[in-house]
C-alpha cells in the first residue's frame, strides 16, 4: 500500500502517502492540477481479491480517500483521459474472465457509467489517445490465456469500438506511448514464452506497425514516458 514521491527539484525519492488498500495490477492516471485516481487491481495473495473500489489523492493534503465504486472488479486495467470532464477504465481481470466492458467517470459527478464495450476482451493491455477523438487499445491476454496482437480503437464521435491494426508481436502487459503526430511506440511484455525487448512502431496516417528499436533490456509491466 506504500508509494513512493519524487522531488523534481532534487530528484531524490521520498516516502509518499499509503494507499488505503494494497493494491497490486492497478491503474492510476493524475487529472486537474492537484489530484490523482488509482483504480482496481488485486489484493496482496497470490489470487487476492479483484478491486472494484477506487483512491483518490489530494496533492493538498497529500493523503488517499475513497472514490466512486466500479460496477465491476477490475485487476490488469487500463486508464485513459477522455476528454477534461471524463476518465475512461477499460478492461481488465475480474478473477473470473477477462472484460470487454468499460467505464467512464465523470469528475464532476464523480461518478461511473458504463462505456462502450471493446471488439475483445482485454487484460493487461494498453491504451493511448491519438489525434481527432480516436484511442486505441494494444494487446493484453483474452479467454484462455491467448495473448494478443490486436488493438480495438474508440471513435469518440459515435463512441463505438472498431478493429484496428495488428501488431507485429502478440504482447500482454506492454506499454505504449505517443512520440509525436505521427507515431505510437509500444513496448516490451510477455508474448506467450517470455519477456520481450521488441517494440511497434505505429504510423498513424496509415495506421500500420512496422518494428521499432529493441531495447536494452526485456521487459513486462512496464511503463512508457514520452519526453
Amino acid at each position: 500500500d506504500s508509494t513512493d514521491f519524487l522531488d523534481l527539484a532534487t530528484m531524490s525519492f521520498a516516502p509518499g502517502p499509503r494507499l488505503r488498500a494494497r493494491r497490486n495490477l492497478c491503474a492510476g492516471l493524475a487529472f486537474g492540477d492537484r489530484h490523482a485516481l488509482v483504480v482496481g487491481g488485486a489484493g496482496a495473495a497470490a489470487g487476492g481479491t479483484r478491486f472494484s473500489s477506487t483512491e483518490l489523492l489530494s496533492t493538498d493534503t497529500m493523503t488517499f480517500a475513497p472514490g466512486p465504486c466500479m460496477a465491476n472488479r477490475r485487476s490488469g486495467c487500463a486508464i485513459a483521459r477522455l476528454t477534461d470532464r471524463h476518465i475512461l477504465v477499460l478492461g481488465g481481470f475480474d478473477g473470473v474472465s477477462s472484460l470487454d466492458t468499460t467505464e467512464i467517470l465523470d469528475l464532476g459527478t464523480m461518478q461511473f457509467t458504463p462505456g462502450p464495450q471493446m471488439c475483445t476482451r482485454r487484460r493487461g493491455c494498453a491504451a493511448v489517445l491519438l489525434d481527432h477523438g480516436l484511442l486505441i487499445v494494444v494487446g493484453g491476454i483474452a479467454e484462455g490465456n491467448t495473448r494478443l496482437d490486436s488493438t480495438d480503437i474508440l471513435n469518440f464521435a459515435t463512441m463505438i469500438f472498431c478493429p484496428g491494426p495488428r501488431m507485429l508481436v502478440k504482447r500482454s502487459a506492454c506499454a505504449a506511448a505517443r512520440l509525436d503526430q505521427h507515431r505510437v511506440i509500444v513496448v516490451g511484455g510477455f508474448d506467450g514464452d517470455g519477456h520481450v525487448d521488441s517494440t511497434d512502431m505505429l504510423d498513424l496516417p496509415t495506421m500500420t506497425f512496422s518494428p521499432g528499436p529493441r531495447m536494452r533490456t526485456r521487459r513486462a509491466a512496464c511503463t512508457a514516458v514520452s519526453l
